[in-house]
């Protein structure tokens, strides 16, 4: 039997769940990703739509989105200067989804000019997208993530009950972020909101 190289990934990847979830069981803890970081996670399991072709394509395996990957643990801020079509948006989201599935009592959130448009990045087109096209063979025991507050196109939190930890849109403005702490802040296009000093 011919195997190709995305059969002995998927092979290695269920082997390496199998090991990690009786690992996990052993010290009583949850069960864990099957994946070994983050970048794998997105390289595997990520799923995105490109709006120029109309197709729904795997996460790519680009030289800075690796870096990016990579760099981003190391810094308290982390900015990311950008142009169109690097993808950055969706790596965002891959990256806040996987932090609330796999790390416990995290509160990450997701910041734009308008409420509006960070529920869109959490809704169906972005977060939940990448979600629902997580592939059941590389993660068949997802955690649940449940919608919460719909708002326009998106919703105002994904919580996921399994690790006690969400992601909240929040809107621009130099009170809305002002009462709880965040484990990590995301503030999308951060260099066009107006009053952009006030939010920081």
């Amino acid at each position: 039997m011919v195997t190709t190289a995305r059969d002995r990934l998927m092979d290695a990847l269920e082997d390496a769940r199998k090991v990690q979830a009786e690992a996990m069981r052993r010290r009583g803890a949850p069960l864990a990703s099957p994946f070994r970081d983050e970048w794998e996670f997105l390289t595997t399991a990520c799923w995105t739509k490109d709006e120029a072709s109309g197709r729904v394509r795997q996460f790519p395996s680009l030289q800075h989105l690796r870096w990016l990957t990579e760099e981003r643990p190391k810094h308290k801020v982390f900015a990311v200067d950008k142009s169109r079509r690097m993808l950055i948006t969706w790596w965002g989201c891959a990256l806040y989804l996987y932090d609330i599935m796999t790390r416990a009592n995290h509160a990450d959130w997701v910041a734009s000019d308008k409420l509006e448009k960070s529920a869109y990045l959490l809704g169906p087109e972005r977060m939940l997208f990448i979600y629902d096209h997580i592939p059941v063979v590389l993660w068949p025991e997802k955690p649940e993530v449940v919608a919460e507050g719909k708002r326009g196109m998106g919703y105002e939190r994904l919580r996921c009950p399994a690790t006690g930890s969400y992601v909240q849109a929040v809107a621009r403005g130099e009170s809305q972020m002002q009462q709880y702490t965040a484990t990590n802040v995301w503030c999308d296009e951060f260099s066009r909101w107006e009053r952009a000093v006030e939010s920081w």
